[in-house]
C-alpha cells in the first residue's frame, strides 16, 4: 500500500476524510455542508461521484506496487436517494485486478441506508 505524499485537490475541498486502504477495501466519508448541496438542497451528483473516484482510487493503490499508479477509465454511478444533511460514507472494494486493468465498486451510505452505487474500472499506470 502507498499514499501520496499530498492532499489530492478536490478531496481537501469538498473535505473527504479517507482512512488508510488495505486488502484492496477502502473507507472515506463526507460530512455534508450547505456549499455541497445543489438548488434543491440535496448534495450535488459530482460530489458523490467525487466521493466514489477518490474512494475507489485509494481502493485500488492497496493492490498496486508502490512504483505504480492508477487512472479511472469508466466509472459509472447510480444515485438512489437523495441526501440532505448528515455523513456519506463511501466503501469502496476492488472486484478483480489484472495486468494492466482493476476493477472496482462502492456503496454510499447515509444514515445506514444506500444512496448511490459505482462500478469502475482503473488502469495501473507507471507512478510518480
Amino acid at each position: 500500500m502507498h499514499t501520496p505524499p499530498y492532499d489530492p485537490f478536490v478531496a481537501g475541498l469538498l473535505g473527504m476524510v479517507e482512512e488508510p486502504s488495505s486488502d484492496g477495501v477502502n473507507h472515506s466519508h463526507v460530512d455534508v455542508r450547505p456549499e455541497l448541496l445543489n438548488s434543491s438542497g440535496a448534495v450535488h451528483g459530482g460530489v458523490t461521484f467525487s466521493l466514489i473516484d477518490q474512494s475507489m482510487g485509494g481502493a485500488v493503490d492497496s493492490v498496486t506496487a508502490p512504483d505504480e499508479g492508477n487512472v479511472t477509465v469508466e466509472l459509472k454511478v447510480n444515485y438512489l436517494a437523495p441526501v440532505h444533511e448528515g455523513r456519506m460514507d463511501c466503501e469502496s472494494r476492488v472486484l478483480r485486478r489484472g495486468r494492466r486493468l482493476v476493477v472496482a465498486e462502492a456503496d454510499v451510505r447515509n444514515a445506514g441506508r444506500l444512496v448511490a452505487k459505482g462500478l469502475g474500472t482503473f488502469a495501473i499506470v507507471p507512478g510518480p
